[in-house]
């Protein structure tokens, strides 16, 4: 039912490059070639709170692979002053429940954000992550409301896991996505209302309070009490992108 940016073929099958071990040299220097034309690279990055890591950006920049197409899943130990070496800004992909249980410390959202990178969220893997995006947008919110004193509004910590991805993947794939927009690519969902502001409510939303998941322009998972379900439309529908006009 979801996109796999990975494999996705929006962009192209060359549009995206991913790697969960520390690169060598050599791969290093690939992924700075491929970059610079355009790639995106996602890099688990810094995961843990040892000083000792933030190596591991450093290898990153002396091969010239930081900048606007570089995604830092984790970056848990890096400091403002990477983040402002990181130019121009690129983007880290946020997983707080995982961070906080298995290093007791999570990344400094607060910094990459002050220094214009993008910050989307994850819910990392099964073992010690969240079920889904919906209770890591709630573990989100915690810790925003303990621990940074309420720096995220309501629909920022919505854009974490909108907007932001979006805006991210939209550097690989020469596509909007992630909002509403002519244009895009019509990746949708639908919930019940649980809260008057609509940025709480989706916050607020559990499983169950789902009504609609559209990917592409086609519903792919829902309540049958859902209209737009029912509509004669519905079932062969298959426009991928946004019609002008539409929501």
């Amino acid at each position: 039912m979801l996109r796999n940016v990975e494999k996705d073929p929006v962009g192209g099958p060359d549009t995206v490059r991913q790697s969960v071990l520390k690169g060598e040299a050599g791969q290093l220097n690939r992924y700075a070639t491929e970059m610079a034309g355009g790639v995106s690279l996602f890099y688990h990055l810094a995961e843990g709170t040892s000083a000792a890591l933030r190596k591991e950006y450093g290898e990153l920049a002396a091969h010239h692979c930081v900048g606007p197409g570089l995604i830092g899943i984790h970056s848990t130990a890096l400091t403002a002053a990477d983040y402002a070496d990181w130019s121009p800004p690129g983007a880290i992909v946020w997983s707080p429940f995982s961070n906080v249980w298995l290093y007791g410390g999570t990344t400094d959202i607060v910094a990459a954000r002050e220094h214009g990178h993008l910050v989307c969220l994850g819910s990392d893997w099964a073992p010690s992550g969240t079920r889904s995006l919906l209770w890591e947008l709630k573990v989100a919110d915690l810790w925003n409301r303990e621990q940074l004193g309420g720096e995220l509004t309501p629909l920022e910590l919505c854009e974490l896991g909108t907007r932001n991805p979006g805006l991210t993947m939209e550097r690989a794939w020469q596509v909007p996505v992630g909002r509403i927009q002519a244009g895009a690519l019509a990746d949708l969902t639908v919930h019940s209302a649980r809260d008057a502001d609509p940025y709480r409510s989706l916050i607020a939303a559990r499983e169950p309070h789902i009504t609609l998941v559209v990917v592409g322009g086609r519903p792919v998972y829902g309540m049958t009490s859902c209209s737009l379900l029912r509509g004669p439309t519905a079932s062969s529908r298959s426009r991928s992108r946004v019609d002008a006009g539409g929501s």
